[in-house]
């Protein structure tokens, strides 16, 4: 049997990787048919002019063309970059649909996106730049679609060979001009042998005729359509071709990296949870934070707080969600490496959440860093080195006990991951105490930022124009001597490097750093001892309020049993004594009977018939003397027995009344005890039945009083100083891995360099900036030297906009992964029709609950989260991990249509009084006309002109205003409307995410002939929300109430303005 079992449980590890490696499969394929745009047609353009190709005329790069007249700097020169078989998506998505059938409820507009076969790099002698070809996934797959078709086992197979195929073709073009980087090993003359013509653009439109004609994309590019973008490039990187793929998917090499890693079950604990099947046995393990209060309340034990917290304007604590998530965050990795998630809408402190995490991981380190008995300690001992281009780098390796605890953040928007890193190390991101002396490096941060910061915290990576960016600015600046605060020292050194050149081990007191930094220690630890205390207390006072409630409910009955064996008793003693009062009155009855027995002539006279008589009455009471005392033990047993029971009711009342004074004074001594705290910890202190308010706890701030606060607050600000004194120590090995680290920065990295080598350089850099923002797009290029869980922490921010397999590389390479997002704010934008994505999930037999354009990263992390709430939503109920539910944005009815609509209620309203604004109340404006032009109405455009002088003439201090739409015809008609005012931002809705205004005008349009267009918008509550969610102060909804307010959401939407109105 034990073998029979081992086998299938060997089966079903077989399906679970087979199921795995199915879903990544699928994701590649979407990929495989999702190229990057191409820049449009514009020759004005002063800096990246872009032009039409023709045959028969001058490339830009030839001496004579108006180009090469433009001025230019002697250390730049012009590269160009050239794109063939311009064709337009669209064509590509119609073509797919004849093939597997289209969505009837998608809407009629297509991506208006352009891309291109292929694209390659022409320097400006007119050369080919060698390894610079980039051949596009999208029409060879497009062309695989037509032949051999989808019905085929290698329908998306075979693009590596063919791209590899047609490169080598095309580096053997005459006017190929090698990579300078690969004519290092060659000999003066070898090089001149490479001297090449320059390129026409007739041997431009040959070579793309090839290319297309290979793939077999000419069988739906009719034109062949050849566009170049010119821009200003380094004299010194002339002929270094740039590495960036500029046409496909960012996603697919990390797809098939994982992919591969699969059957090994290399995939990490992160991505294997996220793709793992959703059993029963998943939702059973579920923890409602909304109802099980006893595990919440465990949850919010003050000895599960991180003993480090952000230094926070005002001073703030965080609300319950908020300190919750954060609680679980911490104790769920404190052993384990994986993946889970926070619900967070808008308004309900994301950002600060981060904060929080950020505190938290920084102060584990310092914590390993102050059990070392020396700095040296940090290190394992371990030195990788290897030659580059004349030059020795090395790597120092790190002790295993700090490692895990880089930082990054990243999304699938970058201004989400720009908000987050730029916030975080400004001075307005901290109370104004901690900004008095420069804690940890603000003036290189400050650099960073070009704006006041208070701490080296954060930087922002990414694309190589940040990365390149951050490596001038951070480790090669010029001088500045400038001062960046009150109380700040000015740095002598401008740059890190020269920095850490100045510095020499043992300098800096290490001693006095881990000392500061145990203290603070040691008092947040007395103070949280305080407040566990209290907790404790706390928690132990209903158990108590149960106990004596019981004990008196137990007093009670024991008091009516009392009562009924008392009544038990008279009924028993009376009933003896009838008996006793009848025995004697029997007795006495037959005494006197015997008085009159009958003599000797009545017995004669009657012929014994009066003796009879008498013998028989004589008998009777004989007999009913004997059965009375028969009876009578009986009686008097019954009564000693109720007696001995009423005694022993009566001993135990005594007893239950000791107990339950003895609990009522316990409880009333606790209660004292807790009044006591409640008058110094105030409205901190939280009890277990507080959770039993849904709303009002939501805006407790639980045990995170000032004093409290406030030494959690210098832990963290300690563990920064410790940092940096252990830096300075280390100053010389700081160096040579930050070396490295720049070197992987700007793309120049020797290959020598292990996986292993560039996870410890980036370790060093990770140490002195704790946290790195990145979006998923540039993800894999920044972190390419990595593999499996070799970073410690992600954090993705706005993951409910994310598709699953754009972070799939990212999860794969982080310890730790936190999905932080809101699956009812934007969802995925996948530009694959749905029709196409079920074909190709059909294709290959995966569940429909892993379709990108349905379901996004923060809902396949919520899923696999234990800890989290059910919100009941009109279509049905969905769980969300770890809710935040206090918001802070919006006014009314902001908040009240987005609650209604996408949160079924649970979102709790704590948006500061604001001073009142002049503008009329929100509402909805109705217009009605018959005029439509494609979804545009025209009518609607009138009374968004006469909105727009309106809110101007009210001179009203705004930020700025957004104009939104559902549809993109309708945000360029509004864009032509508004181009002339900085103020006004339009756009359709997938623009707002991230975004707030005092002002938001919802401009519907829709064209009553394409109902499919009105369901589309109306299918989900994520439009209506994002939309309504970033307005602050107003909300104006421009369109046909009566049309629109058939659609679900959008009755709500009218109907709760229509509240608003009347209430006003």
């Amino acid at each position: 049997m034990r073998g029979c079992t081992g086998f299938v449980e060997v089966l079903i590890v077989a399906d679970e990787i087979k199921a795995k490696a199915q879903i990544l499969d699928y994701w590649r394929a979407i990929e495989l048919f999702s190229p990057q745009g191409i820049p449009k047609v514009n020759p004005r353009d002063k800096y990246e002019p872009v032009i039409e190709l023709i045959a028969d005329s001058l490339p830009p790069w030839h001496p004579d063309h108006p180009l090469q007249r433009r001025s230019n700097d002697r250390e730049l020169t012009w590269r160009h970059q050239v794109y063939c078989g311009i064709f337009e998506l669209a064509r590509v998505l119609k073509l797919l649909e004849d093939k597997v059938g289209r969505d009837p409820d998608s809407p009629d507009e297509y991506v208006m996106q352009e891309s291109a076969v292929c694209t390659f790099t022409v320097t400006n002698n007119g050369q080919l730049l060698s390894n610079s070809l980039v051949i596009s996934t999208c029409p060879w797959a497009a062309a695989r679609t037509i032949n051999p078709g989808p019905q085929d086992p290698g329908w998306l197979y075979g693009f590596d060979e063919l791209s590899a195929k047609i490169a080598s073709h095309f580096n053997k073009t005459p006017q190929i001009k090698q990579d300078a980087s690969q004519l290092e090993n060659l000999s003066p003359n070898e090089v001149e042998q490479l001297t090449t013509p320059i390129l026409s653009a007739a041997d431009v439109f040959r070579e793309a005729s090839k290319i297309i004609v290979e793939l077999g994309a000419h069988a739906f590019i009719d034109h062949l359509a050849i566009r170049v973008k010119s821009y200003r490039i380094s004299r010194r990187r002339e002929e270094v071709a740039d590495d960036n793929d500029s046409l496909n998917s960012f996603f697919i090499n990390d797809l098939e990296r994982v992919s591969s890693s699969v059957q090994s079950a290399n995939l990490g604990d992160g991505l294997a949870t996220l793709l793992r099947s959703r059993t029963p046995d998943i939702i059973s393990k579920r923890i409602d934070v909304r109802e099980d209060h006893v595990t919440t309340y465990d949850l919010l034990s003050p000895a599960r707080f991180p003993q480090g917290c952000w230094p926070a304007r005002n001073k703030a604590s965080l609300f319950l969600s908020q300190q919750l998530a954060v609680n679980w965050i911490m104790a769920k990795f404190a052993t384990n490496l994986g993946i889970t998630s926070v619900n967070g809408p808008p308004g309900t402190g994301k950002t600060t959440l981060i904060r929080e995490l950020i505190a938290s991981v920084v102060v584990e380190r310092a914590k390993r860093l102050a059990e070392l008995k020396s700095p040296d300690q940090a290190f394992s001992g371990v030195v990788e080195r290897w030659l580059d281009n004349g030059y020795t780098r090395s790597v120092s390796f790190w002790h295993h006990s700090l490692e895990g605890f880089e930082l990054v953040v990243a999304s699938t928007n970058n201004g989400a991951v720009e908000n987050v890193v730029l916030e975080i190390p400004g001075r307005d991101a901290v109370d104004p105490d901690y900004t008095r002396e420069d804690t940890y490096f603000a003036s290189f941060a400050e650099r960073l930022l070009d704006a006041p910061a208070w701490a080296l915290i954060a930087a922002r990576l990414g694309n190589k124009s940040n990365r390149s960016a951050f490596v001038n600015k951070f480790w090669y600046a010029g001088a500045n001597q400038e001062q960046s605060g009150p109380g700040e020292k000015v740095i002598e050194k401008s740059n890190f490097l020269e920095y850490l050149k100045d510095k020499r081990e043992g300098v800096f007191d290490w001693t006095i750093a881990v000392d500061r930094f145990k203290k603070a220690i040691q008092k947040e630890t007395q103070l949280r001892n305080e407040r566990l205390a209290v907790y404790q207390l706390a928690k132990t006072i209903p158990a108590l309020r149960s106990c004596v409630s019981g004990l008196i409910r137990e007093v009670d009955e024991a008091m009516d049993l009392r009562q009924a064996i008392m009544e038990d008793l008279s009924t028993a003693e009376a009933t003896l004594d009838r008996n006793t009062k009848a025995i004697e009155a029997t007795i006495n009855d037959r005494l006197l009977h015997q008085n009159f027995r009958p003599g000797l002539w009545q017995i004669i006279f009657s012929l014994g018939k009066e003796l009879r008589r008498w013998q028989g009455k004589d008998h009777a009471l004989e007999m009913l003397v004997t059965e009375l005392k028969a009876e009578q033990p009986k009686l008097m047993a019954a009564v000693v027995d109720i007696k001995t029971q009423l005694m022993t009711i009566t001993a135990g009342i005594e007893r239950l009344q000791r107990k339950w004074e003895a609990a009522e004074t316990d409880l009333c001594e606790k209660l004292g005890q807790l009044d006591e705290a409640r008058r110094w910890l105030g409205s901190y202190l939280l009890e277990p039945e507080m959770l039993d308010d849904a709303e009002a706890r939501e805006r407790i701030q639980p045990w995170s009083d000032p004093e409290w606060n406030e030494a959690r607050t210098q832990v963290f600000i300690e563990a920064l100083r410790l940092h940096k004194s252990f830096i300075h120590c280390n100053a010389h090995r700081f160096r040579n891995n930050l070396m490295v680290a720049m070197d992987i920065l700007s793309g120049k990295v020797s290959t020598s360099i292990t996986s292993a080598g560039a996870q410890h350089a980036w370790a060093s850099l990770f140490f002195i900036i704790p946290v790195i923002s990145t979006t998923f797009a540039s993800f894999d290029r920044l972190f390419r030297h990595l593999k499996r869980e070799q970073l410690g922490w992600l954090i993705i921010d706005e993951a409910g906009q994310a598709i699953p397999q754009a972070a799939v590389g990212a999860i794969w390479r982080a310890k730790r992964t936190v999905a932080l997002g809101d699956p009812m704010q934007l969802e995925p934008v996948v530009t694959l029709p749905l029709s196409v994505q079920q074909a190709l999930r059909l294709h290959y037999e995966v569940d429909k609950a892993w379709i990108p354009g349905q379901v996004s990263l923060q809902q396949l992390a919520d899923e696999v989260n234990p800890v989290g709430s059910n919100v009941d939503l009109r279509y049905g109920s969905m769980w969300v991990g770890s809710p935040l539910r206090v918001h802070k944005r919006c006014d009314k009815p902001m908040f009240d249509i987005s609650n209604t609509v996408a949160y079924g209620g649970q979102m709790v309203f704590d948006t500061p009084i604001r001073e009142p604004m002049e503008l009329r109340p929100s509402t909805w404006i109705d217009v009605v006309s018959d005029e439509v032009d494609g979804h545009w109405v025209p009518a609607e455009g009138v009374q968004v002109r006469q909105l727009l002088h309106e809110i101007f003439a009210c001179n009203e201090d705004m930020d700025r205003i957004l104009i939104l739409s559902p549809f993109r015809t309708v945000a360029r008609r509004l864009w032509d409307l508004t181009k002339s005012n900085e103020n006004v931002q339009v756009g359709t809705i997938h623009i707002a995410q991230g975004k707030e205004a005092d002002v938001v005008v919802l401009v519907l349009g829709g064209n009553p002939e394409r109902p499919g267009a009105f369901r589309w918008a109306s299918a989900r509550p994520n439009m209506v929300n994002v939309a309504v969610s970033r307005a602050k102060r107003r909300l104006y909804i421009v369109g046909n109430k009566t049309l629109w307010s058939k659609y679900p959401y959008y009755g709500d939407l009218a109907h709760i303005l229509d509240l608003h109105g009347n209430a006003n």
